[in-house]
């Protein structure tokens, strides 16, 4: 089971290999390669012009409470409100 270290940009994985206790320190960089997760952002945004590109985008309330929200970010076209 992964345990969380004090240090927010590293993880520790803990297992059992065949030599008793292992670990390895993993780096954001060991986990998202920026090379990696720039070329799936880049796929992201293909889709996203691919299926979204005529669509009507405009603010819808909230199922839950009807509330229209205020803006907080916008995101490869889509704006989030809160």
């Amino acid at each position: 089971m992964p345990l969380r270290h004090s240090v927010l940009d590293s993880v520790v994985l803990v297992g059992r290999g065949w030599d008793g206790l292992m670990t390895a320190w993993l780096t954001e960089d060991d986990i998202r390669p920026a090379d990696l997760f720039a070329a799936y952002l880049e796929l992201v945004g293909l889709d996203v012009d691919a299926y979204f590109a005529d669509t009507d985008r405009r603010p819808i309330a909230c199922p839950a409470c009807d509330n229209a929200g205020e803006p907080v970010f916008a995101k490869l076209g889509f704006d989030f409100r809160e």
